[in-house]
């Protein structure tokens, strides 16, 4: 780990603890819609057995040597997008979702039921099919900026027997605006990549003409860099959201206008 690097996970390591000792649970939400989220939704207990063929799919994963030439085109990437060699096992292990994570996800799509779920940033498209998982008829969109990670994420999604599922591949800049005008709604976006300052706004802002009192969005890593801080803080604090949760890793963001504007720091 580089320096840059280990200073930036003690900052995280560090925030995340005054996180804790900071934020609320349920009985801290000031909001009969927040407190019924949290009760019925995410704060509710899953069966293991139900997320086995995705799990039994990592664990398969983080066996695979093969190499994939991966192009990254989130921060940190190179100018002209030079691809990297990495191994499947090296990206399930570095860059796919937890299984709690995937879970908490699977509880937000399973509590708020939506129709259709856009996701930045595929991977190995682990936590693609929790969305998948928590509504099976919803019609779910990954957008994925690498050729080669798409095609095997899409591998995955056949082999664990997901048809509710579309990859759409290419620069999140040229791909995202082109669907939302195609499916003309948003019930649920996960932003999950390019975690910059710049890209969230972006992203964010081609989503709200899309967006119903309904929809949900999700940012993840949102104190995973001072731009992202940043990010986060405009956008909860302008006049489209009108209820946040702030759970330190990821952050949801409501629109419904019959909300009170609250903002809220929740442990999960």
């Amino acid at each position: 780990m580089t320096l840059k690097g280990f200073v930036n996970a003690f900052r995280m390591s560090v925030g995340y603890v005054l996180h804790q000792i900071t934020s609320g649970n349920r009985h801290d939400a000031h909001s009969p819609f927040l407190y019924s989220l949290l009760t019925d939704g995410i704060y509710t207990k899953e069966k293991s057995e139900q997320f086995k063929a995705i799990e039994e799919r990592r664990q398969f994963l983080l066996r695979d040597h093969t190499q994939l030439a991966v192009t990254d085109f989130g921060a940190g990437s190179s100018i002209n997008q030079k691809p990297v060699q990495r191994t499947v096992k090296e990206i399930t292990s570095r860059f796919a979702k937890s299984p709690g994570f995937c879970r908490l996800l699977f509880k937000i799509v399973k509590y708020m039921k939506p129709k259709v779920i856009v996701e930045l940033g595929t991977s190995m498209g682990l936590s693609t099919m929790y969305l998948a998982s928590g509504n099976p008829s919803a019609k779910v969109y990954t957008l994925e900026g690498c050729t080669e990670t798409a095609k095997r994420a899409i591998q995955n999604f056949d082999a664990c027997g997901y048809t509710n599922i579309s990859c759409i591949t290419g620069d999140f800049d040229s791909t995202l605006d082109p669907l939302l005008k195609k499916t003309g709604k948003l019930d649920l976006l996960f932003i999950d990549g390019n975690h910059t300052y710049e890209a969230t706004l972006r992203y964010f802002r081609m989503a709200l003409p899309y967006l119903s009192s309904k929809s949900v969005i999700i940012f993840d890593d949102i104190n995973w860099s001072e731009g992202m801080q940043k990010a986060w803080h405009e956008i909860v604090s302008g006049k489209e959201v009108t209820l946040s949760v702030d759970f330190y890793i990821v952050g949801l963001t409501f629109f419904d206008t019959a909300l009170s504007k609250q903002h809220f720091k929740m442990r999960y």
